[in-house]
């Protein structure tokens, strides 16, 4: 028996054994894409984005609804409707306004300053 027949059958098993430990192989570890944005001035990553990783997506992976937010993608506004056809590459400077209703109700008796 040489020295390279004791390896023999081992590598079938190593790539399998990685998948099954960490989630992934060294076969498809290309395939794992990280994403970073820049958001209201702050770098952010996304590992394993959606290919393409839309305007839409991002809004929903923030958790926020459509209907209430504005974004600004590279100093453009982008108009929702595109949201879903606009595709975002790696160092996008992003500006996202969420708009929360409501008011300040003012607490006091009627004609006082106080």
């Amino acid at each position: 028996m040489s020295g390279n027949d004791s390896n023999q059958g081992t590598t079938s098993v190593v790539p399998y054994a990685a998948e099954i430990a960490f989630g992934f192989s060294r076969r498809n570890f290309h395939r794992r894409k990280i994403m970073k944005l820049q958001i209201n001035g702050e770098e952010r990553a996304f590992d394993d984005s959606p290919t393409p990783f839309t305007l839409a997506a991002l809004v929903e992976f923030l958790g926020m609804k459509p209907d209430r937010v504005a974004v600004e993608l590279n100093r453009d506004i982008v108009p929702r409707d595109r949201w879903p056809d606009t595709s975002l590459t790696e160092g996008d400077r992003l500006e996202v306004v969420h708009f929360v209703g409501g008011g300040s109700s003012w607490i006091g008796q009627a004609g006082s300053l106080e």
